[in-house]
């Protein structure tokens, strides 16, 4: 009897044990995500923040809109786009400005989505998210953009939500 109760204990002694160290495996996980979140996260804030020192910079900004008025334009740039800044009545040092502001967007979002898929958002604050985005492809300038963000998983999240756009779902 008394080799049954000990051997009780040890079997629930052993499942402590695994119980605890799958508990500190997972808690591991956990930090090992938010540490590798953070790391992207503070990446993006430098990005952005060097992109917002731009912005302010009337230098820079008529630097680029004097090459832009030699003809100088982004590779993804097309005459659907031209026709675009055209109608609307964009001047060239305001395309300069929205290209760096779409570029901080696209950084945000990608911020955004790595999280996400990090397991660091919940669906409800990513759908918030999401529709955001979503917003920003409606206008042309924005979605060429994102398109050509050179980051592979939000690029397929942007060919996703314009084919939601262009069926007209919400």
């Amino acid at each position: 009897m008394k080799a049954n109760i000990k051997q009780l204990f040890e079997v629930i002694g052993t499942i402590s044990i695994v119980l605890s160290l799958l508990f500190v495996g997972y808690q591991l996980l956990l930090e090992r995500r938010m540490a590798e979140a953070e790391i992207y996260f503070n990446r993006a804030e430098s990005r952005k923040s060097d992109a917002r020192t731009l912005i302010e910079s009337e230098i820079y900004i008529q630097s680029r809109a004097d090459q832009w008025n030699s003809g100088w334009r982004p590779d993804y740039w097309n005459d659907e786009l031209e026709t675009y800044v055209s109608i609307q009545g964009i001047s060239t040092e305001a395309i300069q400005i929205r290209l760096i502001r779409d570029f901080i967007s696209v950084l945000h979002s990608d911020s955004l989505y790595f999280q996400y898929r990090q397991g660091l958002f919940s669906d409800e604050d990513w759908e918030g998210a999401r529709a955001g985005i979503k917003g920003q492809l409606s206008d042309p300038l924005s979605r060429v953009r994102y398109q050509n963000s050179g980051y592979p998983a939000l690029r397929v999240l942007v060919e996703e939500l314009i084919e939601e756009i262009e069926d007209g779902e919400t």
